[in-house]
């Protein structure tokens, strides 16, 4: 059976060979920021919970414009009904249950359970996409310099939110006040307990970063009945998938800096000139991260029981700091989606792109 045989090995790339690069950077920063990253996190204001009669009238509005004169005033009386009888109790749980979670939103889980709750395929239906436009430089875009590029930028953004350089998320109401050094040294040195009310004070509203968590080293592991995401905070690698072949190489050193860009560059080189020949027979494992979620989480557990091979390389994929696939051009006409139903044709496509996925909305 399909399932039985090892279906996601990893190759090793043979010992980097130094060549040049085309990107530099001293401090091995994206930024250095004057206020630490996660400092606003602690003051967020909370989402306020509406009055019960607050919601029940907005409510009211909403249906309004949609409904005949009929059902509306039906609407109306089921709501007044509502309102006197299990609305307060109701109302009270909600307040209860957001009492009990001060940390975070009383809507928060929610949100999240609506996401990893969903069976349907990631693709299309929550997996982003991105084109990234051509360097002014053509020798820049070569398939190799692209990749390498792409991945050195993308673990400097990684060491940059690590070791908490990135600077934080802020909607700035007033720039002119708050897009200022002074501005930067004043909440610096705000206590955590306050730093957002300071903010506010000066037009300048910082936002949750709670999600950044997930941003690398993480990953959606399929459930049936609902995924869950798990974090590798000691992740030292990538994976790039090269048609069926999966390759593993580090691009921290131990004492979590970031190897040489030119290192990259040759780990790429050696991929793009090993890649084994393709036959009808070569097992594509990423397409069944392409099933819905309850499909592909029964063909996992499969993949991982069979064979101590399998369990251990997706391993290796699931801990990746991010994964990159370089561009594959067959052309083919792709169906996305459950037996029929809600699917999605894209025709004469040349898949899959060049992409790094953010591990916390995986194909895998």
């Amino acid at each position: 059976m399909l399932l039985a045989r090892p279906a996601a090995s990893l190759r090793r790339t043979p010992p980097l060979v130094k060549g040049l690069f085309v990107v530099r950077n001293k401090s091995g920063y994206v930024q250095k920021t004057v206020i630490p990253t996660f400092h606003f996190q602690k003051s967020l204001t909370r989402l306020p919970i509406p009055s019960l009669d607050d919601t029940l009238n907005r409510y009211l509005l909403a249906v309004q414009p949609v409904v005949s004169a009929n059902e509306f005033d039906a609407t109306k009386r089921a709501v007044e009904k509502f309102r006197k009888q299990d609305g307060p109790e109701l109302h009270a749980a909600l307040v209860e249950r957001d009492n009990a979670s001060p940390e975070t939103s009383y809507i928060n889980k929610w949100w999240f359970d609506m996401y990893v709750q969903d069976r349907q395929p990631l693709v299309i239906n929550v997996n982003p996409q991105i084109k990234i436009k051509d360097d002014p430089a053509p020798e820049k875009n070569t398939q190799n310099q692209r990749a390498a590029s792409l991945i050195a930028s993308s673990v400097r953004v990684f060491r940059t939110l690590r070791d908490r350089h990135l600077e934080p998320d802020i909607f700035h109401t007033k720039p002119n006040y708050s897009k200022t050094s002074a501005f930067n040294t004043f909440c610096k040195f705000l206590p955590e307990s306050v730093s957002f009310y300071g903010a506010a004070a000066l037009g300048a509203y910082p936002l949750d970063m709670s999600q950044y968590k997930n941003l690398f080293h993480s990953t959606r592991i399929p459930g049936v009945g609902q995924d869950k995401l798990e974090l590798f905070p000691d992740s030292k690698h990538i994976v790039v998938q090269y048609g069926s072949a999966f390759y593993k190489f580090n691009v921290l050193k131990d004492d979590g800096t970031a190897v040489a860009d030119a290192d990259i560059l040759a780990a790429i080189d050696s991929i793009l000139k090993n890649r084994p020949a393709e036959s009808a027979a070569a097992l594509g494992v990423g397409l069944l991260t392409t099933l819905p979620r309850d499909d592909w989480a029964r063909a996992r557990t499969a993949l991982v029981q069979s064979d101590t091979v399998n369990a251990s390389s997706l391993h290796d994929i699931d801990s990746a700091l991010f994964m990159v696939r370089p561009i594959y051009t067959k052309k083919a006409n792709v169906w996305v989606g459950d037996a029929g139903a809600h699917r999605a044709r894209v025709p004469g496509c040349h898949f899959p792109h060049l992409f790094a996925r953010r591990r916390g909305q995986p194909l895998v």
